[in-house]
């Protein structure tokens, strides 16, 4: 069991380290999330070649060469997704919320697996859903009112298309090995965001971005680096693991996001552009406390 449990707790922990790294990018640095999203797919495409070259392709049949690049496709548009509300808003609130994805694999689990849920997960799913709502609740500056921002449904979306993404991984890995899926996956994911991003503008910014040594060191250490790691864990814990299960540890990115951006509040608030008050507090740690109460019903239940 220790096989998949420890990646399935490592890619959400590493993952937290990488998120608080791009909202530093994104916020603190000012690059766009479209320049982001560029270089992660272009990161994807070089890495897929990579392993690629090392661990040739092993005939895979076409419903694993559609899965592993669909599988890829939709984390891509999961991640644009994120990256867009990362730009505008505390990362304390964006996770919780893109983090709902294991609600959505248990579903299409559910559906196309065979798999079955407990009461308790179903719990978790109500639990979970709450949650996200009560973490995108924000106050109004008009009239102080607390009320849930239409914006985050931005965000549903990035954790649907993810959970479509992870179930399409279990899929491919029934059929090919981890790495043959690291590689469909690869090109699938960075196919679709050079696709989407891949413009004059956004280049020239990139470039500029990794003129800046300072700048382009940490990109390279967020994205080039663990974000790869955190990646690797999670295909290896979806291949090894129940997918249900699998995809609710890694669901527990929200704990460390809220621990680690609340000490970042407090030592280095203009990098992450994140403050904690009294009642924002609170409002973060509850809904941080169900979606991790979730994911521990999913995983028990």
């Amino acid at each position: 069991m220790i096989d998949w449990i420890a990646p399935a707790l490592g890619s959400p922990a590493t993952f937290s380290v990488v998120s608080l790294l791009d909202k530093a990018v994104l916020s603190r640095f000012g690059l766009s999330s479209s320049g982001l999203s560029l270089f992660v797919g272009g990161n994807q495409l070089v890495l897929a070649t990579v392993v690629l070259l090392i661990v040739p392709l092993e005939s895979p049949g076409r419903n694993a060469i559609l899965g592993g690049l669909g599988a890829g496709a939709f984390q891509g548009l999961g991640l644009a997704l994120m990256f867009f509300m990362l730009k505008r808003e505390d990362v304390s609130r964006v996770i919780p919320i893109f983090q709902t994805s294991p609600i959505f694999v248990i579903m299409l689990a559910l559906v196309f697996l065979d798999e079955s849920l407990s009461l308790l997960q179903w719990l978790a799913v109500f639990l979970a859903v709450a949650g996200a709502v009560l973490a995108a609740t924000k106050r109004s500056e008009v009239s102080g009112a607390l009320r849930p921002s239409p914006a985050f449904a931005v965000l549903f979306l990035a954790a649907a298309a993810v959970g479509v993404s992870q179930l399409l991984v279990k899929v491919t890995t029934d059929d090919v090995s981890v790495w043959n899926t690291v590689t469909l996956r690869g090109y699938g994911m960075g196919g679709t965001m050079v696709l989407i991003f891949g413009r004059p503008a956004t280049v020239r910014e990139v470039g500029a971005f990794f003129r800046r040594r300072q700048t382009g060191v940490l990109l390279v250490a967020s994205e080039g680096l663990l974000a790869v790691g955190a990646s690797i864990q999670l295909i290896v814990a979806i291949a090894r693991g129940p997918v249900s299960l699998a995809a609710a540890l890694l669901g527990t990115r929200p704990l460390f996001i809220f621990g680690a951006s609340l000490v970042g509040s407090r030592i280095a608030p203009n990098m992450l552009g994140e403050r904690f008050d009294r009642g924002e507090f609170v409002l973060k740690f509850v809904a941080m406390a169900m979606i991790v109460a979730a994911v521990v019903l999913i995983a028990v239940g």
